[in-house]
């Protein structure tokens, strides 16, 4: 899976609706805008934590970074996105594949029209579909939505399946000020991107707020009560984590960007077993784009009466300190490198 760490899969959301700029002018706000997304999701109740024994704490922790990362993970290059660029690379990508999606029936056409559902032919086969309903022909406004819903369109060496629904809930500026600010509400159903390295299923809700500043550097704020990601490996190996009550922040100027999340994450693989935790950012983490993690920043990996403070000693290496009784006393200390940890779940 992509390795940038904790990068905001609301780049997805967010530039998927900038898109619906292209040739429709401004938007507006409304404060008062319903904050559902069509119909108001329904809130799980929270898995009950499981203990982290002292045997499974990398392994646990491997998958509490690599959940965290599949929250907050996105396109390398944002700028690229805000250009209309396409799925590249072969790297889990969903925010990418959304744009790509959205990007063949609203990148330099002919705005949505309110009721009419669009049909499009992928570039390396398979179709979309596009619709829309919305209050204005010439601006997207609070209450607007809009619906791609994918049958094996091939874009940009990914096959996307499944369907994703944004409401608008408020909007000001536009793509081509460059200054745009946007709160959406997002819906995925059965959303799969499938690359030669394997794919990657979500289902699931998230609230996003999204800032650009003229100087091009992004904001977004994400939360949501539940997301359900699973990954398939060439072996045909499926892993899925659901992220429950989850929440997290991103800040990108030029390479550096900060992040932090928290929320409940469970799930069930062969080396951790079943898990349970709560994760929480203590110090946000940091990467300044010299390497494939992060340099710096500190994640605590609750359980039912343990837990693991992960600590990034450098974009290498992260120290996992295990608590047996969730005192803050270290039973244990390891360092391992990044790309181990990745490795351990």
């Amino acid at each position: 899976m992509h390795n940038k760490p904790f990068r905001a899969w609301a780049t997805a959301f967010s530039l998927a609706s900038t898109l619906a700029f292209y040739g429709c002018g401004g938007g507006g706000s409304d404060s008062n805008a319903s904050s559902g997304s069509g119909s108001t999701p329904v809130t799980p109740t929270p898995s009950a934590l499981t203990g982290i024994t002292e045997a499974k704490h990398v392994n646990v922790s491997a998958n509490a970074y690599v959940g965290a990362q599949s929250l907050l993970d996105a396109p390398e290059q944002s700028s690229d996105l805000l250009a209309g660029v396409t799925v590249g690379g072969d790297v889990f990508n969903a925010p990418r594949a959304t744009i790509s999606l959205l990007t063949l029936g609203l990148g330099g056409a002919a705005p949505l029209v309110s009721g009419v559902t669009q049909n499009v032919t992928c570039p390396g086969g398979g179709s979309a579909q596009l619709d829309a309903t919305m209050s204005s022909s010439s601006q997207v406004k609070p209450g607007d939505t809009i619906a791609v819903s994918a049958n094996d369109c091939v874009s940009g060496g990914a096959r996307i399946n499944g369907r994703m629904s944004i409401v608008v809930q408020q909007t000001s500026g536009t793509l081509s000020d460059g200054v745009l600010s946007m709160k959406l509400a997002v819906q995925y159903q059965g959303f799969t991107v499938a690359l030669n390295s394997g794919s990657r299923n979500i289902d699931g809700d998230m609230l996003l707020t999204y800032q650009r500043d003229a100087a091009g550097a992004l904001s977004y704020v994400i939360s949501g009560n539940a997301l359900s990601i699973a990954e398939t490996d060439k072996s045909a190996q499926v892993v899925q984590r659901t992220l429950q009550g989850y929440s997290g922040t991103i800040n990108s100027s030029g390479l550096n960007t900060t992040s932090t999340v928290q929320g409940r994450l469970s799930g069930q693989t062969a080396a951790a077993g079943q898990f349970s935790v709560d994760l929480k950012t203590l110090q946000p983490f940091v990467n300044d784009g010299s390497g494939n993690a992060p340099k710096s920043g500190v994640m605590l990996v609750s359980g039912a009466g343990s837990t693991v403070t992960m600590t990034a000693v450098d974009a290498l290496n992260v120290r996992l300190d295990y608590s047996a009784n969730g005192d803050g006393v270290t039973t244990k200390s390891t360092t391992v490198t990044w790309d181990a940890l990745k490795k351990a779940i």
